[in-house]
């Protein structure tokens, strides 16, 4: 089944890149100095272009909206990459990539629950909704980085305060040593 098809038939999401020809590739990456792209043969920009506004049009998600999520794995974490440090890194590359700090937020925030058709009660800080929120020691969107400088999570209402967070770090992942952060 191509992409196309999948999500005509309705298919949530898709993936990864794997269906776009190597050779077009060159088309998401960034332009230096205005240099023109040189693309390989094997590579129909006007046939990407429709597939990604199928995607759009169907409602399929790839990178015609966004979700920020990183795989994690035990086999990762015994290497040292803990549940969750990931996402800030992917965070930063998405602004690195040039969206907003705004726009990468929003992408692990209201996005997620817009996949998940829960935006009536996650994603966004209103009244009524489930009390999900992490706090920070300093502003995101001056600066994304600022998403590892967690000083406490309200956890559905229960606040934990960055001394129950890392307590809960040392006793869920032997590895760490606490803050990963910090």
């Amino acid at each position: 089944m191509t992409p196309a098809e999948a999500s005509d038939l309705g298919q949530k999401s898709i993936e990864h890149f794997e269906f776009v020809p190597k050779s077009c590739h060159v088309l998401f990456e960034s332009v230096v100095g205005g240099a023109p792209r040189h693309l390989l043969s094997g590579c129909d920009p006007q046939s990407l272009d429709e597939l990604l506004h199928r995607f759009a049009q169907n409602g399929t998600w790839l990178d015609v909206s966004i979700l920020a999520g990183t795989d994690s794995s035990s086999v990762l974490e015994e290497k040292g990459d803990l549940p969750g440090t990931s996402l800030h890194d992917e965070l930063a590359l998405l602004v690195d990539a040039g969206f907003t700090p705004s726009e990468a937020l929003r992408a692990a925030t209201l996005n997620p629950a817009s996949f998940l058709g829960r935006s009536d009660s996650l994603g966004t800080i209103d009244a009524g909704k489930t009390a999900n929120l992490v706090l920070l020691e300093a502003n995101p969107l001056q600066e994304i980085h600022n998403t590892k400088r967690i000083a406490a999570v309200i956890l559905e209402g229960r606040y934990l305060d960055r001394l129950a967070l890392d307590r809960m770090l040392r006793e869920n992942c032997p590895n760490s040593s606490g803050n990963p952060a910090h």
